[in-house]
């Protein structure tokens, strides 16, 4: 499937590239230095259009610059993969670290190491010429030198046609360039690299870990009180600018936060710490299949197959949008896998793996199933609710569906947490079952918006949620 950028994309692309003629000393430079500009069509001819998970570590300094950066063309470098080491240190590449954010954005350029990107003043990032296929780089540099007004760009039309120019080279090497970094084993041969280079822009940040430590840096303090104020200023920051959880790992335990394991918190988010890991989950196959631009339908004649695995049904899509897996716990009675596979919407089964359990199961038992499928968020449905309040916290989204619970599930579990969500309707529990109308009533309070009082009916419940939440799962 051809990718192509119209018309109308086309006249954006040059309006962009205008924009950008105030930033053309920097520019200057990266022509200079050979390098090649990532712009929107670079990104469709080779990626296509790719959400993707993704982490980065800063430090206190680029808290501000991370901010600024969020629902931005400004591409941010980041990695999918990097050493246990490094990690476990919260150590920053050219920052002073000690802030890991999870990252979610539109991808713009991945490869398995260092790239060594860099960003003009307007925000898009450069690629070194030099990780570039052969056969790219010898037409590149014998044509960029026949080329004499490239060297020196001042008007708006060079600018424009040293864009046109990069386009054509990107758009008739695509295939090439696209083996060269999807090819993982070829492209890093005997190199083992100590983290991996993933480019994206329109961020938005998810969940954060920082260490208390992360103001050690810093001047000396005079008094102990000071410092306490920065970190307190510091957290507030951090959870203004998160979607998700921000975890202050607690070391001396100042905070009465526990210390928390970076490369655990990293990896249950679908990072990996592992170089030989990593290649083995990334290594794609010599002719990948392109994506098409704006392409996020599924095609109804490649219909996701659906497998029945004892009391339990396991659905897995043709072109899976994602690499994670949605478990659905039922209820009694009427409310099996096989009926709650029917209130799940046609479009999210074509587009996620899904585990649908009966209520007496476990997520350990869902995990055998997945086997190596990371798992992306957690759903219960009335009994089901049972098995997935305790795990609330420990996925990137949670639901609990009109849910069974008790009063030590409200007092234990981190149910206010930003990714809990909880659809519910006291009135659907009286007689014998009224003390669980009580408790939904409690743990709302403590989830505060992420609590939705409905008018349904009990069994209405699951395909309203579905509908409300898949684009969260």
């Amino acid at each position: 499937m051809k990718l192509q950028v119209t018309e109308s994309q086309l006249k954006l692309i040059e309006q962009q590239q205008l924009n950008e003629l105030k930033w053309l000393t920097n520019i200057q430079a990266h022509i200079e230095r050979l390098d090649i500009p990532l712009t929107p069509s670079f990104v469709n001819y080779i990626w296509g259009k790719q959400k993707v998970t993704t982490f980065h570590i800063g430090d206190v300094n680029g808290i501000d610059r991370m901010a600024e950066m969020v629902g931005t063309r400004k591409s941010l470098s980041t990695f999918k993969f990097m050493d246990k080491g490094l990690v476990n240190n919260i150590q920053g590449i050219q920052t002073e670290g000690g802030i890991i954010y999870q990252i979610v954005g539109d991808l713009q350029f991945d490869a398995p190491s260092d790239i060594m990107s860099g960003p003009d003043d307007s925000g898009r990032r450069w690629v070194t010429s030099h990780v570039f296929p052969n056969n790219f780089m010898e037409e590149f540099d014998a044509s960029f030198r026949e080329h004499n007004k490239f060297n020196d760009i001042t008007e708006p039309k060079d600018l424009i046609n040293y864009y046109r120019w990069i386009d054509g080279l990107i758009r008739k090497y695509a295939k090439d360039i696209r083996e060269h970094f999807t090819d993982i084993k070829e492209n890093v041969k005997n190199r083992r690299s100590s983290w991996n280079e993933t480019i994206v822009n329109n961020i938005q940040i998810k969940d954060i870990l920082w260490r208390e430590s992360v103001v050690d840096f810093l001047e000396t303090w005079e008094t102990m009180e000071q410092k306490l104020n920065v970190i307190k200023e510091i957290g507030v920051k951090l959870n203004s600018i998160a979607t998700g959880t921000v975890y202050l790992s607690d070391k001396d335990g100042m905070f009465g936060f526990r210390e928390a394991n970076p490369v655990r918190w990293v990896e249950r988010r679908g990072g990996i710490t592992n170089f030989y890991k990593y290649i083995k989950k990334h290594q794609k196959d010599k002719e990948p299949k392109t994506i098409q631009i704006n392409e996020d339908k599924p095609s109804p004649n490649n219909p996701p197959f659906i497998k029945n695995i004892g009391d339990s049904i396991l659905v897995t899509p043709d072109k899976p949008m994602d690499n994670t897996a949605c478990v659905v716990f039922g209820g009694v009675e009427y409310a099996t896998p096989k009926w709650m596979l029917e209130q799940i919407p046609e479009e999210l089964q074509y587009r996620k793996t899904i585990v649908i359990l009966p209520y007496t199961s476990t997520i350990d038992h869902a995990k055998k199933l997945l086997g190596k499928t990371q798992i992306k968020s957690v759903i219960g449905f009335s009994a089901g609710g049972h098995k997935v309040w305790p795990l609330c916290g420990e996925y990137q989204f949670v639901g609990l569906i009109d849910p069974s619970t008790k009063k030590e599930y409200v007092d234990s579990y981190f149910i206010n947490d930003k990714r809990v969500f909880m659809m519910y309707r006291p009135e659907n529990w009286t007689g014998r079952y009224d003390y669980i109308g009580k408790e939904q009533k409690n743990a709302a309070k403590l989830m505060g918006g992420n609590a939705i009082l409905v008018n349904t009916g009990h069994s209405k419940m699951p395909s309203e949620f579905f509908r409300r939440f898949s684009n969260y799962l």
